[in-house]
């Protein structure tokens, strides 16, 4: 199948697959790991050995983000001090597993983390600032930016597994119109997801380490400051929307004019 079009049957089974757990759970962060997962079952078929290569172990990644993002949902209401330990074991698995085994070091890993950890404190404060209508929109932006970029720079099997997460950021989206999820479940397992996949573009393409920065950094300029009036109002969200998505964007642009030139 071509290429591009096996990215948007993935990116639309992605999309049923988390509109369907959001229904079922109500919770956006496991929604958002069955539909990463779902998307990868699409792309990469159903694993019949352990994972032998980095981009493998974005299943497994997929799978510890369902069963964690509860936990940590649960922690940021009765005793938010404790939705660290999910988020960090996120985080780390991400980090631990992204990286080529020749980079795979101590401090490597731990640098790596801390960056996954950082990115998943930035959608937090988003979604404080913004609702968790704003944080889906965000992560979106950056989910489908971070996509393009990838397939842009020599990874279409990373760009396919971004566009299956940007498609369950956008199905929660809409299905939370009415309902707005917690926000709490979603930031651990978005970064590690979002993170996971900028780590391989940066071990497994020639992703300019510029686009990668923008990417995982575009949630930060959701935190833009605005006038005191417009806290809570939907013109601030809508900007700090803007801001994320213009960064996002900036990014996939970096790395198309760094990319090789296409033959058609």
């Amino acid at each position: 199948m071509d290429p591009v079009l096996l990215g948007l049957v993935a990116s639309a089974v992605a999309a049923v697959a988390a509109a369907a757990a959001l229904l079922l759970g109500r919770s956006a962060g496991p929604a958002l790991a069955a539909g990463f997962a779902a998307g990868f079952l699409v792309v990469a078929g159903i694993p019949r050995s352990l994972p032998a290569e980095t981009w493998q172990w974005l299943l497994p990644l997929a799978i510890a983000g369902g069963i964690l993002a509860p936990l940590e949902g649960l922690a940021s209401g009765r005793a938010p001090l404790l939705r660290w330990i999910p988020r960090a074991a996120l985080a780390l698995f991400a980090a631990g597993v992204s990286l080529l085994p020749a980079h795979r070091t101590v401090a490597a890993v731990g640098g790596a983390a801390a960056g996954i950890l950082a990115l998943g404190s930035a959608l937090e404060a988003a979604a404080t600032r913004a609702g968790p209508r704003s944080l889906l929109a965000i992560l979106l932006a950056a989910a489908g930016a971070s996509a393009a970029a990838l397939g842009i720079s020599g990874s279409m099997l990373l760009g396919q597994l971004g566009g299956g997460l940007a498609a369950g950021a956008g199905a929660c989206l809409v299905l939370s119109r009415r309902r707005p999820p917690a926000a709490g479940a979603i930031p651990g397992v978005a970064a590690a997801l979002l993170g996971a996949l900028l780590l391989g573009g940066t071990e497994l393409t020639d992703m300019p380490r510029a686009a990668t920065i923008l990417l995982a950094a575009s949630p930060l300029a959701a935190l833009l400051p605005l006038p005191a009036p417009w806290t809570g109002t939907r013109k601030a969200a809508l900007l700090r929307i803007g801001a994320a998505a213009l960064v996002a964007a900036a990014g996939a642009a970096v790395a198309l004019a760094e990319s090789p030139p296409m033959d058609f």
